[in-house]
């Protein structure tokens, strides 16, 4: 019969795949218009189905098609149908093979995939036909691999080569064809080919879908570079050996029998994770190892939970067939750790392979010589679990090198000669979420990501955590994921949660607990209170109250409570698991009173402190511009405090979190004298890195501990240094307000300094809303302050600031007077940063008398000096300077690299008025350049910028600006000038709106 109308075919074609089903006519429609129908839809159906009964007559066919309420039936015999067929016979394979009649179930799969012939449904233009032709294909596909399986069984990889070819050839993305031509190829002998073969296969994956092949494809690579014996033709016989026993003749041994062990646990199925640890120890402990000169040992460390054992077990279960006289598995966390309880492991290990006789024996050394006699020359894998020290499982160890041993400890076992040493940590987030679906099922993981995801996190990636996670839920099919993270958010009760089959997280660390001193135990509780992802090593003996208690913290590090994580000496850092910094919270809550917790804070703090006011001292030359408490410092030695401090700032940005963190902990705990004392410190960090979120948090928090404690003084700093903050931000009106209080109060109290500071910024205040003359006031009542108290850094900061007043009013020589004082002040403290600031100043001297080359020398020193400090705030105001000298110097194309860099970092920080100062720049380099429209709009932008931030002065300057540009637009011919196409462009500004 042939149709060749194409909505004929569709509708046939839909009818046919629900044979001896009604079709509603919707979904007829539907298969023939994709998009919308055509009102006519129904009545064009009704002909394509007249059509199809005449032609089913005429080809004498004894299907028939009735119309049959919503739609139509059409009516065959399923013996009329190859899919009833091809269905059939893929049952009938399948039962075979179930049967374990392989050959039989072979011939009946390739019965039913023979009545196949090309694509179905081809050439028919239907989503929905298309559809189900693809679904079909799959049944095959499916099929096809079944029937692959079972031949690679039999032996029949020769005559499956070519198949496997054409296949991946017509599904390049078909991950088990390509796995079948590689074992294929492999078995034939062909390794080079298969191992190109699966690089083939990995470059599509990663090129067409931007991944890696799946684990199977992987492991499969694996297994062949390892030469793995399973994956040879299943039925190869297992070889055996007879071995001799030697034993002194005056305590005879009874040998019973050969006995072959075979004693590893099940390999766990939801294994993940660790696959270059895998293959890793099986090149180590299998490949060649029957030949080794000496016993082959792998070692497995990491904390409780980490899953050592699972990793064990899975390598000895990849190695058994090498290792045909048996496999041991032995776990040791439970043995006495004394002379007998060795003994008592010797003779169950002398008892599993056969050897009685033995229980007399009183030496220790007289045993393990049995015991080495009686597997020497044996091809042993001897697993030994949760092992305590070296000490313990010393007498267990072959002298035979045809043995290999397996180790898992929370112990770095490095006394071991010639042991592979494996540090496991804890499962990425790929690998986690891998365990977990396996654990719960996929559809229920799929259904709640982010609830996965916070379990995870909550679980710290410890496998252990997250296997008594999955097992509580698939014993609770009615729980939501979410609803379990909902009883594991409470801290106090997580370890609680986290216990299932009698199987717990916390009974390993307790047990951990429990091997260290009781110095180091209250030092792992105290730790606990400290909440940042890692800590200095030097604070142990702060927080233990000591001079030192590096002993202590390697004992923990030892039994794997606190992790060393960079660095070593007095730099090393260490981290607390999530898991088990709640296991100490758990302790500490227990066992530490408030008293002895807040006493650790205290002390903590108070190194911290100790070593801000130095890293202070070293910025800026002394204890200059910033003010202190009375809060109690914890000295650390000089040598100590040299080599944390080689980089003062970047000792300050290591410690960021948690001297931030302290702030808050003081403040919690009522110490509002070292919380405020501390936030202020810290201000050096946070304004040469930008860090104003820090600034404002930290000081939030201190203030109302100073207000709470009635802590008058704390109050006034913490005030005062807020204003500082809303200055910095251009918030000019809350700057001035907080400084009007700041500045009651200290004089209330009467701080000095604290006042000097004060003054110094409102006369800042004064300067930039042109209040010249009041702000000159309160500068020379600042500087005598700042030279009353003897701060040198605030004088000279003061003398540069008074030297902006008087370049404001064009009294050049008078600003550099005052110049050249302040430079004299920074030189004889050392200050760069000072000395960065006062050449910067020099620079707008220069420019401001027209010597744009010696603004350009002094702009580069300015330079040299802020990127020497790294102080990138500063480093864009001298970029402007040196960028508008360039200009001027008519070295565009510098200039235009200088202008983009310094605005990239104006925009990157706070100062929008630097921001207007950048766009001040470009309009002059484009009224140079002849381009006055640019010019215009640059110089109308800067206007608008400093009206914005009440930036009088220079809005002045953007005004005279325009003007000139105005002048010079009409009186210069613009004929000769054009932009140079190689300059780079100025940046896009940003939105105003």
């Amino acid at each position: 019969m042939s149709l060749t109308a194409p909505r004929q075919q569709i509708v046939l074609a839909k009818l046919l795949l629900d044979v001896n089903h009604v079709v509603p006519i919707d979904d007829l429609v539907r298969a023939v218009w994709d998009a919308v129908p055509p009102s006519t839809a129904r009545t064009q159906i009704q002909i394509c189905i007249s059509r199809i009964r005449r032609a089913f007559s005429d080809a004498g066919l004894e299907a028939q098609i009735a119309s049959h309420r919503p739609g139509y039936l059409l009516q065959a015999a399923e013996e009329t149908l190859d899919v009833f067929h091809f269905n059939r016979a893929i049952a009938d394979g399948r039962a075979a093979a179930a049967d374990n009649r392989l050959d039989i179930a072979v011939e009946k799969l390739r019965a039913g995939l023979g009545m196949w012939r090309g694509e179905p449904f081809s050439g028919i233009d239907s989503l929905a036909i298309k559809a189900a032709a693809v679904r079909l294909s799959e049944r095959q596909l499916n099929a096809l691999e079944e029937c692959h399986t079972l031949e690679l069984k039999l032996g029949r990889h020769h005559d499956l080569i070519d198949e496997f070819m054409h296949l991946v050839q017509r599904h390049p993305l078909h991950e088990q064809a390509r796995s079948n031509l590689v074992l294929a190829l492999y078995r034939c002998g062909r390794q080079a080919e298969a191992l190109e073969a699966y690089r083939e296969a990995r470059h599509t994956f990663v090129t067409e879908l931007g991944i890696e092949p799946g684990e199977d494809l992987r492991r499969l690579e694996q297994a062949i570079l390892l030469a793995d014996p399973e994956l040879d033709v299943p039925g190869a016989s297992e070889q055996t050996k007879a071995w001799a026993l030697a034993c002194p003749p005056e305590r005879p041994a009874v040998v019973e029998s050969v006995r072959v062990p075979r004693m590893l646990p099940a390999d766990d199925p939801a294994f993940t994770g660790h696959d270059d640890t895998v293959v890793e120890m099986m090149r180590h402990l299998g490949g060649d190892s029957g030949q080794a000169r000496s016993l082959t040992v792998s070692v497995i460390t990491g904390r409780a939970g980490v899953g050592k054992t699972a990793l064990a077990v899975r390598v000895a279960h990849r190695l058994a067939t090498e290792f045909p006289d048996g496999q041991i598995y032995l776990r040791l966390d439970k043995a006495e750790g004394q002379q007998a309880g060795v003994r008592e492991t010797l003779n169950r290990m002398l008892r599993m392979l056969g050897v009685s006789g033995c229980w007399g024996v009183d030496d220790t050394e007289e045993v393990a010589s049995l015991y080495r006699s009686a597997v020497n020359g044996r091809r042993l894998l001897i697993v030994l679990d949760e092992v305590r020290d070296e000490a313990q499982i010393t007498p267990l160890l072959p002298g035979s090198s045809t043995c290999a041993v397996i180790i898992t400890s929370r112990q770095r076992m490095v006394r071991i000669p010639g042991a592979q040493l494996l540090e496991i940590n804890d499962l990425s987030f790929q690998h986690a979420t891998e365990l977990l679906t396996v654990l719960v099922g996929g559809a229920r993981a799929s259904a709640e990501p982010a609830a996965v995801l916070e379990l995870i996190d909550m679980c710290g990636g410890l496998p252990l955590a997250l296997r008594i996670a999955g097992a509580r839920l698939a014993a609770r099919p009615h729980w939501a994921i979410a609803q379990l993270n909902e009883r594991m958010a409470d801290e106090r009760h997580r370890l609680d949660e986290l216990v299932h089959g009698g199987v717990g997280v916390r009974e390993g660390m307790a047990a951990a607990y429990a091997s260290v001193p009781p110095s180091a135990q209250k030092l792992f509780r105290l730790l606990s209170l400290f909440d940042v992802p890692d800590l200095p090593g030097w604070i142990a003996g702060p927080v233990l109250g000591t001079d030192s208690a590096g002993e202590d913290l390697e004992h923990l590090v030892d039994a794997r409570l606190i992790e060393a994580r960079q660095d070593h000496g007095v730099m090393a850092r260490y981290h607390l698991h999530k898991l088990i910094q709640v296991y100490a919270r758990e302790l500490l809550a227990d066992q530490e009173s408030d008293r002895s917790r807040a006493l650790a804070i205290e002390r903590a703090t108070g190194a911290w402190q100790f070593l801000a006011d130095e890293a202070h001292r070293r910025l800026h030359g002394g204890d200059y511009i910033v003010l202190h408490g009375a809060a109690a410092r914890w000295s650390l030695p000089p040598e100590v405090v040299n080599r944390l401090l080689r980089d003062p700032l970047e000792w300050m940005e290591s410690e960021r979190t948690a001297l931030v963190d302290s702030v808050r902990q003081t403040a919690e705990l009522g110490l509002s004298e070292s919380c405020w004392d501390l936030a202020i410190t810290l201000v050096a960090l946070f304004e040469a890195r930008g860090y104003f979120d820090d600034w404002r948090d930290t000081h939030a928090v201190a203030l109302a501990a100073c207000r709470q404690t009635n802590n008058q003084r704390g109050e006034a700093v913490m005030l005062y240094s807020q204003g500082t903050l809303s200055m910095f931000e251009q918030r000019y009106d809350e700057a001035a307000a907080r400084f009007s209080l700041a500045r009651r109060v200290f004089e209330k109290v009467g701080e000095v300094h604290g006042l000097a500071l004060c003054l110094r910024n409102m006369a800042f205040l004064d300067r930039v809303g042109g209040r010249s003359k009041l702000a000159e006031q309160r500068y020379q009542r600042a500087l005598e302050l700042m030279r009353k108290v003897q701060d040198p850094v605030g004088e000279a900061h003061i003398l540069s600031n008074v030297a902006q007043l008087r370049m404001d009013s064009d009294d050049l020589d008078a600003a550099e007077e005052m110049l050249d004082k302040a430079m004299a002040i920074a030189v004889g403290i050392g200050n760069r940063r000072v000395q960065a600031q006062v050449h910067h100043s020099y620079g707008d001297i220069c420019l401001s008398r027209g010597q744009a080359a010696a603004a350009e020398k002094e702009f580069r020193q300015a330079l040299d000096m802020v990127r020497e400090v790294r102080d990138q705030a500063e480093e864009s105001y001298v970029l402007c300077g040196l960028g508008l000298a360039q200009v001027r110097l008519r070295h565009f194309e510098d200039a235009s690299r200088t202008l983009r860099h310094g605005y990239a970092l104006a925009e990157a920080g706070t100062d929008l008025t630097l921001v207007g100062r950048f766009y001040v720049a470009y309009a002059e380099m484009d009224s140079m350049l002849g381009d006055y429209d640019g010019a215009t709009y640059w110089a109308d932008r800067a206007v608008k910028n400093f009206s914005e931030k009440s930036a009088a002065a220079w809005r002045a300057i953007a005004f005279r600006l325009i003007d000139e540009i105005r002048q010079v637009r009409s009186s210069v011919n613009r004929a000769g000038y054009s932009r140079p196409t190689d300059l780079a462009a100025p940046p896009d500004p940003p939105c105003q709106q």
